[in-house]
Parts: C-alpha cells; structure tokens; sequence
C-alpha cells in the first residue's frame, strides 16, 4: 500500500524523509490516534464528514461555518434543481437522510471528535437558538 501511496503521489521520497504533499484542499493532519480509531469504528460517511469539517476549519480558522444541508450535498444527498435558469445543487428533502446527517454529527460528538453547544442569541430582536460545533483532533481514552 505505501508503494501505492507513492505512485499516486500523496507520498513522496525525500530521501531520508517522506513529505506529504497538499494533494487537495481536503488535506489536514490528523493523529494516528485519531485516525486509527475512525478507520477501525466509522463508516466512509463519518470519515468524509469529519474529514471535511477538519479541513473547514484549517481553512478559515477558529470559527468554521458549515450547513447539515452542505454536509448532505457533500456525501451525494442531493437532488439538481433548475434556478433561475441555472441547474445548482441543493440537498435532498428525503427524511431519512437528514436523519443520516444528524446521526454522523452525533456519532462524531459521541467520540469525542467533535464538539457541540447549543446557545442563545439575539438576532433581530427576538432570540434564537444557534448551534455550534467545534472539531477535535483526538479520541477521549477510557480508562478500563
């Protein structure tokens, strides 16, 4: 597998290192903990998911936004919608897949691997209710 990684280039040979390239936009490191732990518990969704938000808030920094619509859109949950006459992307309507989005941000929470809070703030005058989640890079560990 390692010889794959390096035809494929997201390896390279630095003689008496190996580099990692930034192959896409979807590059950020994460522990071998971490890492080991999705691969041996979580489906490609949850890793896809998480992988995204990891990636989401390198880019922007502390505080990354994202929609459970985008998440959707982004594991293939989606439907083609002519607007305006432009073909766009918009994310299914179909229950069960909110319900798939809502049980991957859980399992995430679940594992320690992201962070939830609800919060209370005033947005035109009336208050709303905000939902935050913060990414983590490391599995709690129980002790047994």
């Amino acid at each position: 597998k390692f010889a794959s990684l390096k035809q494929k280039g997201y390896i390279v040979d630095g003689g008496d290192v190996y580099n990692l390239p930034l192959v896409s936009k979807w590059c950020f490191f994460i522990p071998l903990e971490t890492l080991e732990y999705l691969i041996d518990t979580a489906n490609e969704k949850v890793i896809s998911v998480y992988s995204y938000l990891g990636e989401l808030k390198n880019e922007v920094g502390s505080k990354a936004y994202f929609t459970k619509s985008r998440l959707l859109i982004l594991l293939g949950y989606k439907t083609l919608k002519n607007i305006d006459g432009e073909t766009v992307e918009v994310a299914s309507t179909n229950k069960k897949d909110w319900e798939k989005i809502n049980n991957i941000l859980q399992c995430l929470c679940n594992n320690g691997l992201l962070q939830y809070r609800e919060v209370k703030e005033m947005y035109n005058g009336k208050y709303i209710y905000k939902n935050y989640y913060e990414i983590k890079t490391r599995v709690k560990t129980y002790n047994m």
